[in-house]
């Protein structure tokens, strides 16, 4: 057995390196009333004691930028951080435009403040486009174009306490064709047509004819017409992101030009006018950005999402000390779950450190400082020991 001591000894060792590295370039805008900010004041004082505090914690605090790892949704993670031990957690997501992000964090604890913040990354640079207060630390979010975006916990320092984690991903619009969703979807963004000289600029939802076509958003029509490609075809302006959709191959529109419509409204039924008429019926769906930029993949606005939560079959007590060993030779994977995202064995044995718990992994710390995922049945928890 491994002593407790040693591997306590061994990741504040780790930490400490890792908080040498250059720190990466943040932009200027912050936001100067949020949580951290004051937490970061409070500590900014001209005891010695404090000082050495607040530098350790700030560090740690950066090694958000090396030491992450990237999240698929939805995602739910649970665990405490620990008094005397300085912490941070960080999560790559990568989203797509069309979609939305809501992240909640909750702790049982009245005598800890988490810090959450949201980077968007622009021209190199990292820009925090959301920094909690105390009175709220739930963040919702519309994806303005598709990228990779990095979420920081970090908890205050000397503090223990309880934490879930929770990140939900959505369409910013309703599926389109009643009753269906996207087993439905046989045709995407890009594939070849006409012989390969021109390629699909939307997405193709097979249904019978006459299943009605319902407004993905709330907004008003702006043409409705027959001719064409498209064939019988209805667009609906979005009133609120300004995007034009476009519904095609209709067998009959059941709206007019200039008509106000709700979300889940029918606007006509499902056909295969136009240039489809020797295919099984179908809608042609497209949306094109506002100010003549063109089409963009309409998928991630209508990709329908189940957003079931997995009960945790690992997890983290207040009694033990977040530390463990390895064994059965781990696999230490990228991302919680076993699909392309092995990196390496370890060794029976191994120390490392319990971050979190997340349906049936754990988000661990290596001694090598890397951050990923390990199977709860590769992992033996470490209780604490009172030595004499």
């Amino acid at each position: 057995m491994i002593k407790t001591t040693a591997i306590i000894c061994c990741l504040f060792c780790l930490i400490f390196t890792a908080c040498e590295q250059e720190k990466p370039v943040l932009s200027a805008l912050v936001t100067p009333l949020s949580a951290r900010a004051q937490y970061e004041r409070s500590l900014q004082v001209t005891d010695p004691l404090i000082e050495v505090a607040y530098t350790e914690w700030d560090s740690i605090g950066n090694l958000a930028f090396t030491q992450n790892v990237e999240l698929p949704t939805p995602y739910r993670q649970t665990g405490f951080f620990l008094k005397g031990r300085a912490e941070v957690l960080a999560y790559e997501i990568p989203l797509k435009q069309g979609e939305q992000i809501d992240i909640q964090l909750n702790s049982d604890s009245t005598d800890m403040q988490i810090f959450m913040d949201f980077f968007q990354k622009k021209n190199g640079k990292w820009h925090p486009i959301f920094k909690s207060t105390k009175e709220r630390n739930t963040f919702h979010f519309i994806v303005p174009t598709s990228e990779t975006f990095l979420l920081r916990i970090q908890p205050e320092f000397h503090k223990t306490g309880n934490y879930e984690l929770k990140i939900l991903k959505n369409p910013i619009y309703a599926f389109p064709v009643l009753g269906k969703g996207n087993d439905d979807v046989w045709s995407v963004w890009g594939d070849p047509r006409g012989g390969g000289k021109r390629k699909h600029k939307g997405i193709d939802i097979f249904a019978k004819r006459g299943t009605p076509l319902l407004a993905s958003t709330k907004g008003y029509i702006t043409n409705v017409s027959d001719h064409g490609l498209g064939g019988k075809q209805v667009w609906l302006k979005d009133a609120k992101n300004h995007n034009s959709l476009y519904y095609a191959h209709l067998d009959k529109q059941l709206v007019v030009k200039g008509q106000q419509v709700a979300v889940g409204d029918t606007i006509g039924l499902v056909g295969n006018s136009g240039n489809a008429r020797n295919t099984p019926s179908h809608l042609h769906f497209g949306i094109y950005r506002p100010n003549k930029k063109g089409a963009i993949d309409p998928l991630p606005f209508v990709k329908m999402y189940k957003n079931r939560f997995l009960n945790n079959a690992a997890t983290l007590k207040f009694d033990i000390i977040n530390q463990g060993i390895t064994h059965n030779n781990a696999n230490f994977r990228s991302k919680p779950n076993a699909k392309k995202s092995f990196i390496k064995k370890i060794a029976n044995g191994q120390p490392i450190e319990l971050l979190g718990a997340a349906g049936r992994w754990y988000h661990v710390r290596t001694m090598d400082g890397e951050v990923g995922f390990i199977h709860f049945e590769s992992v033996k928890q470490l209780k604490a020991t009172i030595l004499s």
